[in-house]
């Protein structure tokens, strides 16, 4: 079965394929002949292509060297591999009947899958090497429909080509001639929706029999000089999707998407789900996953920036347990200990504890303690604070240097009690024996405690954060 595709009245191209990829708007209709050479012709589609101009665009020149893939194959040598030479020949000539084809095929993918192709231009330049007549001769451009080998490639085991998107090239001017800035887009849109159909394009002269000679004679990726190599330059539609910050962070954090700004509409997926309410130019991401953005231009064209992973990394959980009362006379401590694993960082009241860096620590003075725990991912967590009290300081705690520091009497009292105290304290109280405070004021070198009922207290001196400097038992007579 073969198949004549038609756009308008005017052939296409002949394939043998009953599939047409189309690339630009038009009527398009298919003639199918049979074995037999009975025809039957398909219905008519009209297809209108909208335009991805207003997209963002972006300019990419695709121009291989020595490991890019081109040959060509000479009929009089059917067996014989040139993927290795300098030279992109096609040619046919009368005496000996040698006939030249060549092949050349650009990799794609760098290009993003399923970007609008806005424009595809290719160029052949020559190798100032020809020796065959005058000037080039008209050619074909048509597109390979086999995969091959550059290496292996040969006469007798070239692949075939189609009609289809197929390109003539007039003759040329010089036997020394570039051939510049050929529209290739139609080939390369079809390659670009579908990586498995690019195989490349074979060279080949319109006539390949009879007189008069005629050849084209271009450099190869294998050519001494870069510039002259064949050179494939794009332009096509892309979703940038860009960010300042590292993709992999810890849990708490994010990471900002930004993608181009413009009279577009945006959506953001995370892997192929869309993301609700997430339609703007940016996208802050917190959670992992693996994100794009869609941009559509006011035309209805679309097109998908690649993928950006995230990678959340997790904090680790951390508590402090005392291992002992959290309450005790200044002159004692308790042991803090953490359960984190990593390092250690210790801090009273919010300020760093110079060298306190194990997993446990002693603490000594009131205050509220916590501990900032960091894994060997490099993610932290900062623990809940334990509260430190430090209530007294018994006279059997001083030493005899502290006890000439304060003075009080008389002791056993009846009304007013004298204090004398060579440490500024700042407030003092008044406490039963089962700790209840029953009387407190600001510090005074004079106080009346005539109220109080017979019996023995305490009397605490504290200072400004509260800790007790100094505590005497005093006995209220009468």
């Amino acid at each position: 079965m073969s198949y004549n595709w038609y756009k308008g009245n005017v052939l296409y191209g002949t394939s043998s394929s009953n599939t047409l990829f189309v690339p630009v708007s038009g009527t398009y209709y298919c003639i199918a002949t049979s074995n037999k050479g009975c025809t039957a012709k398909s219905n008519t589609t009209v297809l209108v292509a909208k335009s991805s101009a207003t997209l963002p665009i972006i300019t990419k020149a695709l121009q291989p060297n020595s490991t890019g893939f081109d040959a060509y194959v000479e009929k009089s040598q059917p067996n014989t591999n040139y993927g290795n030479t300098t030279a992109l020949i096609a040619l046919n000539y009368v005496t000996g009947n040698p006939l030249y084809r060549a092949m050349l095929k650009f990799d794609l993918n760098s290009i993003p899958s399923n970007a609008p192709i806005i424009s595809a231009k290719l160029s052949l330049y020559s190798d100032s090497a020809s020796t065959y007549g005058t000037t080039h001769k008209s050619f074909y451009i048509r597109q390979i429909t086999q995969p091959w080998n550059e290496q292996t490639v040969t006469w007798n085991t070239q692949p075939t080509f189609t009609e289809l998107n197929r390109i003539a090239i007039a003759d040329g001017v010089s036997p020394f001639q570039d051939i510049t800035n050929i529209a290739v887009q139609n080939s390369v849109k079809q390659w670009s929706q579908h990586p498995t159909d690019n195989n490349g394009w074979m060279l080949a002269r319109q006539t390949e029999a009879g007189n008069p000679v005629g050849f084209v004679h271009f450099a190869s990726g294998d050519y001494s000089v870069a510039s002259r190599r064949p050179k494939l330059v794009l332009q096509y539609a892309y979703a940038k999707i860009d960010t300042s910050a590292a993709t992999t962070f810890c849990n708490g954090d994010s990471v900002k998407f930004t993608t181009n700004t413009g009279a577009y509409t945006y959506q953001w997926y995370n892997g192929n789900a869309l993301i609700n309410g997430a339609v703007t130019s940016s996208y802050t991401a917190k959670v992992a996953g693996t994100y794009s953005v869609k941009v559509t231009n006011s035309d209805g064209c679309s097109v998908v920036s690649s993928q950006k992973a995230v990678v959340v990394k997790t904090n680790p959980a951390i508590t402090i347990t005392p291992l002992g009362n959290t309450t005790f006379c200044n002159g004692d401590s308790v042991k803090l200990q953490t359960n984190g694993v990593g390092t250690y960082q210790w801090r009273k009241n919010n300020n760093t504890i110079a060298n306190a860096t194990a997993q446990t620590y002693s603490a000594k003075t009131a205050g509220a303690y916590t501990v900032r725990v960091t894994k060997t991912n490099g993610c932290s967590r900062t623990s809940a604070a334990v509260q430190i009290t430090v209530p007294c300081k018994l006279p059997s705690m001083l030493n005899a240097e502290d006890n000439s520091l304060f003075h009080i009497y008389p002791n056993p009292y009846s009304d007013l009690i004298n204090i004398e105290s060579n440490v500024t304290c700042e407030k003092l109280s008044v406490v039963d024996f089962s700790g209840r405070i029953i009387f407190e004021q600001e510090f005074s070198n004079q106080i009346n405690l005539e109220h109080l009922k017979p019996g023995v207290y305490f009397l605490n001196l504290l200072d400004c954060d509260g800790n007790n400097l100094y505590r005497e038992k005093i006995i209220k007579v009468n």
